[in-house]
């Protein structure tokens, strides 16, 4: 290699690595028992439990910056404290890695890797759009005005999707699944949609010509 091209590629180099960053990460872990809403913000200066639930609860967590983003601890006091619902907040573009032990996840407008695990209690979803992997296992699962990609797992509860689009399994061995399409959501399509479950019921209003839903098999 000559001279030059040695170092023009030096030169690249850290735009390449730039280019190959991972995205930051917001991982937390919940040993109290109450609702946590995870909920997306703009500002990376507001990443992590809110202001306000750090200045009354501080004593049971621990916050931290890591190499890949921010990580929240439950502290040994906080263990089995029953809290009122707190608030971990999303910047837009981080990924959500959390656990629950008992209590309700509402997360909303969240992007990115979502991928979260419940003990015992249900996970809401809102104006969602993530590649998911979510698993509440006692506890069921809904999902409103989304798109998602990967799976919803609720083995002992139920799943309930309404106008959710995007490729993702839905599974559920002692629950009922159920997605309802409504004609608004048809309207915003721009290209043929297609949707299956294994097992469950698709109920959907005014489907339009390039529709296909099937109970059966996943798509």
């Amino acid at each position: 290699m000559k001279p030059i091209h040695f170092f023009y590629c030096l030169w690249l180099l850290p735009s390449f690595l730039q280019g190959q960053t991972k995205p930051r990460l917001i991982e937390s872990q919940f040993k109290t028992l109450g609702d946590v809403m995870f909920k997306s913000v703009p500002s990376e200066a507001d990443k992590g439990l809110s202001k306000e639930d750090l200045e009354k609860y501080g004593a049971y967590f621990l916050q931290t910056e890591t190499a890949s983003g921010t990580k929240l601890l439950t502290r040994p006091a906080g263990v089995g404290q029953v809290l009122p619902p707190l608030t971990l907040q999303v910047p837009a573009g981080y990924n959500t890695d959390f656990e629950l032990v008992e209590g309700q996840a509402f997360l909303s407008q969240l992007t990115g890797h979502l991928e979260g695990n419940s003990q015992r209690g249900d996970m809401v979803l809102e104006q969602v759009n993530a590649q998911v992997r979510l698993y509440a296992l006692k506890g069921s699962i809904k999902a409103k005005n989304s798109t998602l990609s990967g799976a919803l797992i609720a083995p002992q509860g139920d799943i309930t999707l309404n106008d959710v689009g995007g490729s993702y399994s839905s599974l559920s061995s002692r629950g009922d699944v159920q997605a309802t399409f409504s004609e608004s959501f048809f309207e915003r399509q721009t290209e043929p949609f297609r949707f299956g479950l294994p097992q469950g019921v698709i109920s959907a209003t005014s489907a339009k010509a390039g529709v296909l839903l099937n109970i059966g098999w996943e798509y």
